[in-house]
């Protein structure tokens, strides 16, 4: 299927591949800029192969399938038969009720061919050191050639060693969601030009990291209902905030929904209140955010509000001083068939709003 402002496509596991890589039958990819990309696995066909019951993860009887989503830094577009040694960024699997996030994983190759070819492929995945949300350690391996997730493990209840396998999995390969360029304002929810200036974009570029920050202000929005923000306190639909300067983009950002991550610490992410939706993370997640209000209401009421910090080491702010205007920020939520845009540009490109500072530590514009 093909996304609004991203792709999305099936992806099948070729045990060529496998023989590829190791007769070396491909050469390292050439230079090529990395973007984050994305793929949701369903496994599915789970047999119990030893140990005791998944009670450790909040399980009484065997998964009927598994959902995992993978992000993580590779070449996009892809380059034809090259296999690429991508970074992975965040990742969560999803069994029955439970949920798992990944402390340390890697991945060793992936190799695709362009979709108008052939269907894409994945070749060698290796997934390992998983802990769960108490911080039991876990261990989750993908196989390479049959592209099966095995999952072991000690149950906390019992101290009993756990084996659980399944053979079938269906995988959607999902291209970056933050395009080159923004997306043009036709297609995006736009702040009122009337809104006096009450947008805001933030960054401070601190010599310690840990001290970055970015927060982002869409003010006085054009009308917004509960359906334009996908629920995000159950939905497993994309929701990044990417930033752009007149180069292109310099930041791209997860938010995980609460379909994907449901709990940050002991407490939801999520939650939905009167006026829409509100997520907190003190930990930062897998970008850095650690606040974001999604806020409905009619033309001039409805708010977006994105906060992040580098206090958890999962963010670090692009260079303030060579920004060059125009400088945008849009939240996109893409949900498998359509994607909503929600876009400010500083200055704006209807005179309104105006850089405020702009030095070696911060950056600082208000807009529409």
């Amino acid at each position: 299927m093909l996304r609004n402002l991203g792709r999305a496509y099936t992806i099948r596991v070729s045990a060529v591949a496998v023989a590829l890589l190791f007769l070396g039958g491909w050469s390292p990819p050439t230079a090529a800029a990395q973007s984050d990309v994305q793929i949701d696995v369903t496994y599915s066909d789970c047999t119990h192969l030893q140990g005791g019951g998944l009670l450790s993860l909040g399980l009484t009887e065997l998964p009927t399938a598994i959902n995992a989503r993978f992000i993580y830094s590779g070449v996009y577009p892809p380059l034809t038969g090259n296999p690429i040694s991508p970074t992975v960024t965040y990742a969560a699997i999803t069994i029955g009720d439970a949920h798992i996030t990944a402390d340390d994983l890697q991945v060793f190759t992936v190799g695709y061919q362009k979709p108008e070819e052939q269907p894409l492929f994945l070749s060698v995945l290796s997934y390992f050191g998983f802990v769960d949300e108490t911080g039991t350690a876990k261990s989750i391996e993908v196989l390479n050639s049959s592209f099966e997730i095995n999952i072991k493990g000690t149950d906390t209840a019992s101290g009993v060693f756990f084996h659980y396998r399944c053979t079938t999995s269906t995988q959607t390969f999902a291209g970056p969601l933050c395009g080159a360029t923004p997306a043009p304002d036709g297609a995006c929810r736009l702040a009122e030009p009337g809104g006096g200036g009450k947008s805001l974009l933030l960054l401070k570029n601190k010599a310690e990291d840990t001290k970055d920050l970015l927060k982002w202000k869409w003010k006085k929005g054009v009308a917004t209902d509960m359906a334009a923000f996908r629920f995000p306190d159950t939905s497993t639909a994309s929701y990044r905030l990417c930033l752009y300067d007149a180069g292109g983009k310099v930041a791209d950002l997860d938010l995980p929904p609460g379909g994907v991550v449901p709990t940050c610490g002991t407490k939801p992410c999520w939650k939905a209140t009167g006026k829409g939706f509100s997520y907190k993370n003190k930990a930062g997640g897998p970008s850095g955010i650690t606040v974001a209000k999604l806020k409905v209401g009619e033309a001039g009421k409805a708010q977006v509000l994105v906060k992040v910090t580098g206090k958890g080491g999962n963010y670090t702010s692009p260079a303030t001083d060579t920004l060059t205007p125009p400088v945008v920020a849009q939240l996109l939520i893409d949900d498998g068939s359509t994607t909503e845009c929600f876009k400010t540009t500083f200055p704006g490109t209807s005179g309104v709003g105006v850089i405020k500072k702009q030095d070696a530590e911060s950056f600082k514009a208000k807009g529409p």
